[in-house]
């Protein structure tokens, strides 16, 4: 059988069509994994001690979805985007790499991340509220087969039950458990369990916002409470407590400065702060009037870049600002 011969016209609309749908693809990608933004540094001669670098996604890329927990690690940006049930990679200079799907626990309809710990090079612990679950995941995982390890799952007695947030450090995961207002300590390579701390507490933790470690100090942020507990952590023993009466502390981080970053969701401000809480400066609406913080939940500190990373989970974007380190640092 002859097949029918295809007129020149035809064809050229088919490869016009063809052309077309090609740009259009390309153009939805460049919107979801854009080409990054120019992040600026210190204005010249300046001393301030914060200033802005800039933001990503760019305007008119598509925003982040209820973007929460962030995490630099390995030249990573990892961001929890709570309303996707995904971590977003970014590098930092705010080119989208990858997704990480986290599936949703057995019969579960949804994954909701809002907190993420380092916990390797390629690992990252995640508090999923949906699954009221924390899981390991890989970054190098497959679509659909990110879970490596269910933290406490071994026990049910001892798993934490309503997990708000995480952190990772000298081998242990902290997960902080809002049903009985502690934090429960975890053997990081197999989720075993091994010791609760800030059970004594007076007053009790109420809601764990964040949390951070430092040479044996961990960092927690109780934001109902309005106050940042620092506590030994081995022991559980009260360390320090932030004298600033804060409005509602959620994301808290150890930043390369000698200083800790703590973000304030009410006060709309991003203070750094000292080890001992006395504040240095503060990142507020003030620092870039044009862009104001609207909703801080997190923050990630990259040493080699000297700058913040702050989820803005009203605006779908991730703010990032210059830090000048101490003198003498």
């Amino acid at each position: 059988m002859m097949l029918k011969a295809v007129k020149p016209r035809t064809l050229a609309i088919v490869a016009a069509t063809l052309t077309v749908v090609g740009i259009l693809a390309i153009v939805a990608l460049w919107k979801i994994y854009g080409g990054g933004v120019g992040l600026k540094g210190f204005p010249a001669g300046s001393t301030e001690t914060v200033a802005y670098s800039g933001r990503f996604p760019a305007q008119g890329d598509v925003a982040l979805k209820g973007p929460m927990g962030i995490v630099y690690a390995g030249g990573r940006i990892y961001v929890a985007e709570s309303k996707a049930g995904r971590i977003a990679v970014f590098r930092p200079s705010g080119v989208r790499l990858d997704d990480i799907t986290v599936p949703p626990l057995e019969g579960a309809t949804t994954c909701y991340p809002i907190d993420i710990a380092v916990v390797g090079n390629t690992t990252l612990a995640v508090v999923d509220t949906a699954g009221r679950r924390v899981v390991v995941v890989s970054t190098r995982a497959k679509p659909g087969h990110a879970v490596s390890l269910t933290v406490g799952s071994r026990d049910k007695t001892t798993a934490p039950v309503q997990p708000n947030a995480v952190a990772c450090g000298d081998g242990e995961l902290f997960v902080a458990d809002g049903d009985d207002h502690t934090i429960k300590v975890y053997r990081a390579v197999n989720g075993t369990y091994l010791r609760t701390i800030g059970a004594s507490l007076k007053p009790a933790l109420t809601y764990v916002g964040g949390m951070c470690l430092d040479n044996g100090r961990l960092y927690v942020s109780d934001s109902n409470a309005g106050r940042v507990v620092v506590l030994d952590s081995q022991t559980g023993a009260v360390k320090e407590v932030f004298p600033d009466r804060l409005s509602l502390p959620r994301g808290i981080a150890v930043g390369g400065t000698g200083d800790i970053l703590l973000a304030d969701t009410f006060a709309q401000t991003v203070y750094v702060d000292g080890v001992d809480g006395i504040s240095r400066a503060r990142i507020t609406a003030s620092t870039s009037a044009e862009l104001p913080l609207t909703s801080p939940r997190d923050v990630a500190w990259v040493d080699s870049a000297g700058r913040a990373y702050i989820t803005d989970a009203q605006t779908g974007v991730i703010d990032v600002f210059n830090v000048r380190a101490r003198s003498g640092r």
